[in-house]
C-alpha cells in the first residue's frame, strides 16, 4: 500500500448513499476505514472514509436531521459496517 491521500470528498444527500458506496465498492475503494459523525446543532454531518488497496481516500459527506436520525443501511454491501452504526448514534 502506498501514501495515503484524499483523492477526492463526495457530498450526496442521505438517500443516495447506498449507490455511492456500490458505485465506491465498483471502483476499486473495498476499505471502510471509519464513519464520522460531526455535530452541527440541528444536524450530524456524517463523513464516510473509504480506501483502496494503493491507499487512495474517498470521503461521502451526508447530513442528517437529530430529529430523525436515520440513513439507509450499507451493512448489506459493506459487511461489518454495523459496527461504526452503533459508535455514531
Amino acid at each position: 500500500m502506498g501514501k495515503a491521500r484524499i483523492v477526492e470528498k463526495i457530498r450526496i444527500e442521505s438517500g443516495g448513499i447506498r449507490k455511492v458506496v456500490t458505485n465506491l465498492l465498483q471502483e476499486g475503494y473495498i476499505n471502510l476505514i471509519t464513519i464520522t459523525g460531526v455535530d452541527q446543532g440541528d444536524n450530524i454531518k456524517l463523513l464516510y472514509h473509504f480506501s483502496n488497496p494503493k491507499g487512495d481516500i474517498k470521503h461521502i459527506e451526508t447530513l442528517i436531521s437529530k430529529n430523525s436520525l436515520s440513513i439507509p443501511t450499507i451493512s448489506d454491501i459493506i459487511l461489518g459496517s454495523y459496527k461504526w452504526r452503533f459508535t455514531i448514534f
